[in-house]
């Protein structure tokens, strides 16, 4: 999902899509896996030097993937697996609140050398 410059009934939509998915498999979770996060996390970190009081799609989808992640929604569970080079997923952590407390991120390193 790429959820720049689209609007808000769209990310609605997308959401709707999301939570209906991880509702049919209550009890049980979803496991999301977001590619690469570089576009994500990049945006972010220089979201938070300017927030603005206009509609971001980004952060809207931040802030409702975060409500499934943590379980709010009706007990559901949502996980998000995504990747990123190590200088981005630091930036992630930056700033208030970092992507990392709100999605809950943990970390998993994997070397470049042990990918041979």
């Amino acid at each position: 999902m790429y959820f720049r410059n689209i609007s808000k009934v769209e990310v609605e939509q997308k959401l709707e899509e999301v939570k209906s998915l991880v509702k049919s498999y209550v009890g049980r979770g979803v496991i999301l896996y977001l590619g690469d996060l570089k576009w994500l996390l990049e945006f972010w970190s220089s979201y938070c030097e300017q927030r603005t009081k206009y509609y971001c799609s980004v952060e809207h989808m931040v802030m409702e993937f975060k409500k499934l992640v943590s379980g709010s929604e009706e007990n559901n569970k949502l996980w998000l697996i995504g990747i990123s080079a190590f200088e981005t997923y630091m930036k992630c952590r930056l700033c208030h609140p970092s992507l990392e407390s709100l999605w809950e991120l943990h970390p998993f390193e994997v070397l470049v050398a042990s990918l041979s």
